[in-house]
C-alpha cells in the first residue's frame, strides 16, 4: 500500500514505523497481508505503482485528480479528516488587514501552502468563489514550515496570504498567541472530498472486501485511533462518489477553460 502525498511532511524513513503498525492492525482486523511505504515525492510513488510494489494506496486529492487518467484508480473508501465532521473538507485563506487593503487584480500575491498544490485545483476549484473585492494575481509558494511563514506574515516580515486545510486552520486557532490574532480569515473554499483510498490494480473481491472492513474497523480500538491520528485521520467511510465525480468534472472543465494555468504543481 502506497501513501502518496506530494510535498507531505516528514520522510519515508520517519513514517515507516507508524505505517508498519498500521499494516499490522489491518492484519489483526482480518484484513489482507499488507506492506508499503510513504512517498512524499509524486514520481517515487508512481514508480512504486508502476513496478507493482503497491496495489492499493491512500493518495492526496491532488494526486487522484491529476493522475487518474494515466493511472486509473478505483476509489474504495474516503478518509475522514481529523478536523472535519465528515468526508468533506474546506480550505481557509488567511492574510493580514494591511495586505487585504492594498490588493489589486493584476498585482502578484504570494500564497503559502504547507505542500505543493496543483494551480488549477487552487485557482479554479478552491478559489472559485473568492469575493470580487479580494482579487489578485495569486502565486503559489510552498512553505514546509507553515507556522513559521504564518508568523512572518503576521509580523509584516513577509507579504502575502496562506491557504490552510481544516487541520491546519483548527490547530492555528487553538494557539492563544498575539501574532495569530493579526491574521485575518478572508475566504473559505467550497467543500471538496477528502483524500481517497484507492486500488491501482484489481484485487479479488473477497480480498477487497476484507481490506475495506479492516480499515473501517480501525477506529474501534485505542491503538487504531492513535495510529490514524498520526495520519490526521479519524477513520474511513463509504465514499460519496457523487462528490468525487462532481469534482472530477469541475477539474476537467477547468483544464479546458484555463489552458494558461500550469497543470503541474510548482516545486
Amino acid at each position: 500500500m502506497a501513501f502518496i502525498y506530494p510535498g507531505g511532511e516528514g520522510s519515508a524513513e520517519e513514517a515507516q514505523p507508524i505505517l508498519d503498525r498500521f499494516f499490522a492492525m489491518i492484519r489483526e482486523k482480518r484484513g489482507p497481508l499488507v506492506s508499503g511505504a510513504y512517498y512524499p515525492a509524486l514520481e517515487e510513488g508512481l514508480a512504486a505503482v508502476k513496478a507493482g510494489k503497491a496495489q492499493a494506496g491512500i493518495v492526496s486529492l491532488e494526486t487522484y485528480l491529476t493522475r487518474k487518467k494515466n493511472w486509473p484508480m478505483e476509489i474504495l473508501l474516503a478518509t475522514l479528516p481529523a478536523a472535519s465532521n465528515n468526508q468533506m473538507e474546506r480550505y481557509f485563506f488567511l492574510t493580514t488587514a494591511a495586505v487585504s487593503e492594498t490588493l489589486e487584480p493584476a498585482k502578484p500575491l504570494a500564497v503559502y501552502t504547507s505542500k505543493a498544490m496543483n494551480p488549477v485545483l487552487f485557482k479554479s476549484i478552491l478559489m472559485t468563489n473568492i469575493p470580487a473585492d479580494f482579487q489578485a494575481d495569486f502565486r503559489l509558494e510552498t512553505a514546509p514550515n507553515l507556522l513559521g511563514q504564518l508568523k512572518k506574515l503576521a509580523s509584516g516580515e513577509a507579504l502575502g496570504g496562506a491557504l490552510l486545510d481544516n487541520y491546519e486552520y483548527v490547530s492555528l486557532k487553538k494557539l492563544d498567541l498575539d501574532w495569530v490574532k493579526k491574521l485575518k480569515l478572508v475566504y473559505s473554499s467550497p467543500l471538496v472530498p477528502a483524500p481517497p483510498v484507492v486500488l491501482f490494480t484489481p484485487l479479488p473481491e473477497m480480498q477487497k472486501q476484507n481490506l475495506i472492513q479492516a480499515l473501517m474497523a480501525l477506529p474501534d480500538s485505542l491503538d487504531g485511533r492513535e495510529v490514524l491520528k498520526s495520519f490526521r485521520f479519524k477513520g474511513f467511510a463509504k465514499p460519496q462518489m457523487e462528490a468525487y465525480q462532481a469534482l472530477d468534472e469541475a477539474f476537467e472543465n477547468a483544464l479546458v477553460a484555463a489552458p494558461s494555468i500550469p497543470a503541474e504543481s510548482p516545486n
